[in-house]
């Protein structure tokens, strides 16, 4: 194999690895923003939780408190019953007396109906919170985790680009010129082997003529999609 390959195939190495941890890295603050989301909708949701219990609690002294004043006004209204006279007035009297205690049994409905809320709700609310602060610790420890790889996805990216830098000097500037140009695009990697008469990276046909060039291990090009072509010791380029 001519060394202008060679050169190229150990860029590529460091270039290769270089972009599959870029690639990895590039994924970590979405995948930080989904955690920090998640969190924050959990919080939320534990806080409505606690709002939606206060608020049943504040029910349940308003309707007791409207009861209390139902019993009161009851109250009232049989001292001035003892001093009515009239059959009507009487009767009359007594219909408002009953007309109140519906009221009355209306609200001990309702105020049932919320005890039962509220029971509900304390019996799950120890059962949430636990679920909510495991989960926010899985999440914490998830994201904990995220940080450290980028940390060390940082560090071997440093260390690649340092073991780069010495690699490009022996490729002449027109080779390295269009080899950093394919690999910018990111399509594939920009040296590519011939397989069977075929372009490693656009897999169509290969002429003649490009096949022989790449057999005498002269700098050579696809015809279609421009990669650098090469083929290993011992193999031969155009063989089916």
């Amino acid at each position: 194999m001519k060394q202008w390959i060679e050169d190229l195939l150990k860029l590529q190495e460091v270039d290769m690895r270089i972009r599959r941890l870029t690639t990895r890295l590039d994924m970590i603050p979405t995948e930080i923003s989904r955690i920090e989301s998640e969190l924050e909708n959990d919080e939320e949701e534990l806080k409505k939780a606690s709002e939606d219990g206060k608020s049943t609690e504040m029910e349940i002294k308003s309707v007791e408190s409207d009861i209390a004043s139902l019993n009161n006004e009851i109250e009232k209204l049989r001292q001035q019953s003892s001093m009515i006279r009239k059959n009507d007035e009487y009767k009359a009297m007594l219909a408002e007396i009953d007309g109140v205690k519906k009221k009355i049994s209306d609200l001990e409905t309702r105020e049932l109906e919320l005890m039962d809320k509220i029971d509900g709700f304390k019996m799950g609310w120890e059962e949430k919170k636990r679920s909510v602060a495991d989960r926010a610790e899985s999440l914490k420890t998830e994201k904990t985790e995220l940080l450290e790889l980028e940390a060390d996805l940082k560090k071997e990216i440093e260390s690649l680009n340092a073991k780069r830098a010495p690699r490009l000097d022996p490729i002449d500037d027109s080779l390295l010129s269009l080899y950093t140009k394919l690999l910018n695009r990111g399509s594939g990697e920009p040296v590519v082997k011939v397989h069977h008469g075929s372009c490693g990276n656009c897999h169509l046909r290969l002429t003649p003529q490009t096949v022989n060039s790449v057999r005498k291990a002269e700098k050579t090009f696809c015809e279609n999609c421009g990669h650098i072509l090469y083929v290993e010791d011992g193999e031969d380029p155009g063989a089916a």
